[in-house]
């Protein structure tokens, strides 16, 4: 067993960034709890384990490290880049945002300092620019935005905010003013509209945002337009489509918000509905029956509250849809893929890894068998591999079954 501990926390610390890394990278970081490493694709280690826990790669080149002191700047042989120690470090948008103290500045990816480390909060707009504050976000007086671009300017915008920043989507952020209300700024630093919302929420990739006022929700366009009108108890937002769950008083409904479109609706008092994550898929719950439900209204799949639905996943197509007793995948029209199986995990584009105690068989999206081999765990890899454990080891295999990288125990671990 300590053998079987040991090859995967090595496995660990390789498979995160060899894996994960863009393809071509020479210099490789990966790590598990206090066991990371900096080291090429030769094989080469610029950093043994034990001096950086953990170590992130930054971007092509450049990798941060942790140690006791803080965090430090490495180039791809692991040395220091500019001989500081930070808080944090973050690669955003071309740059490098640091904090020492509690403090955060701008540097270039050769760490040569656009901004000094003089502002309280600071996030990168997406587009070229940064969005910044100096005073203390925390408390109820209003702070002073800034925009930051990367040519060392600081515009001051004159506006006024409470709460602190928040992400950019499309260029575009939720904000509260300095009369308490929610509303939108522009990566230039001007608002969209006029700020008069209860709560405004984050644009989704598809250019809408959720929005409240006097207790009730709807939904707005990236020019400020109402899309849905504001009379909904709550509404969720697909993330990778135009879609809005809506509840109100009478059931559950959704939209398509491109077209204006009603797409279903389940009229029922105390429905409760969810949108899958990374899906425009719902499940809907109805009194004493859960439902999982397409984004053209389609019942994909339905389970009584008695069979205890834990879990549903959407992946390469189709779902993974777990009870208390088993796992199952089913395709985008519901019809069983492959199963019940004990786990089903999907490990790779186009792939899914089903268990049984000792066993793991491996299907295509179509629930078309590829291989079965001996496995005690397994888990996803990136890049189309995953590191599967067996009693004899562990190791690093493609979606075809091939060994790529095996591990052993360290010596002092035996």
């Amino acid at each position: 067993m300590r053998r079987l501990l040991a090859a995967g926390v090595i496995l660990l610390y390789v498979i995160t960034c060899c894996f994960l890394n863009t393809a071509g990278a020479e210099t490789f970081c990966a790590g598990s709890a206090a066991f990371y490493v900096l080291f090429s694709d030769e094989g080469e280690v610029y950093t043994a384990p034990g001096i950086y826990a953990p170590i992130i790669r930054l971007c092509d080149g450049l990798f941060a490290g942790a140690d006791e002191s803080g965090w430090h700047v490495l180039d791809s042989e692991g040395r220091s880049v500019d001989g500081r120690v930070y808080e944090k470090l973050v690669y955003e948008d071309g740059c490098i945002l640091y904090r020492e103290g509690s403090l955060w500045g701008i540097a270039d990816t050769n760490m040569r300092r656009i901004f000094d480390s003089v502002y309280t909060s600071l996030v990168s707009t997406g587009m070229g620019t940064f969005a910044a504050l100096k005073t203390g976000y925390n408390d109820l007086t209003p702070d002073t935005l800034y925009i930051l671009r990367k040519n060392g300017k600081e515009i001051e915008t004159g506006i006024k905010v409470m709460y602190g920043l928040s992400r950019f989507v499309h260029g575009v952020s939720p904000l509260t003013s300095s009369e308490g209300l929610m509303g939108y700024i522009t990566y230039g630093g001007e608002w969209l509209s006029e700020p008069s919302y209860n709560y405004a929420g984050m644009f989704s990739m598809s250019g809408y945002a959720p929005v409240t006022a006097n207790g009730k929700t709807g939904v707005i366009g990236l020019g400020g337009e109402i899309v849905l009108p504001i009379s909904y108890e709550s509404v969720m937002l697909s993330e990778n489509g135009p879609y809005a769950l809506c509840t109100d008083s009478d059931g559950i409904s959704m939209w398509d918000l491109d077209t204006g479109e009603n797409v279903y609706e389940f009229l029922q008092e105390h429905a409760f509905g969810t949108l899958l994550d990374g899906s425009s898929s719902a499940l809907i719950s109805l009194g004493t029956d859960t439902y999982l439900v397409s984004p053209e209204g389609n019942v994909l799949f339905q389970a009584p509250s008695s069979e205890g639905l834990t879990a549903v996943s959407a992946f390469n197509g189709g779902y993974i849809v777990s009870d208390d007793n088993c796992s199952r995948v089913i395709d985008k029209d519901g019809n069983l893929l492959t199963g019940p199986w004990k786990i089903v995990k999907a490990v790779a584009p186009g792939c899914y890894a089903c268990l049984t105690d000792d066993m793991v068989f491996f299907t295509d999206e179509k629930g078309k068998p590829l291989f079965s081999r001996p496995c005690l765990g397994i888990a996803p890899a990136g890049n189309g591999y995953c590191f599967l454990t067996d009693e004899k080891g562990t190791y690093v295999i493609d979606t075809t079954g091939k060994e790529v990288v095996s591990f052993k125990a360290s010596p002092s671990s035996q």
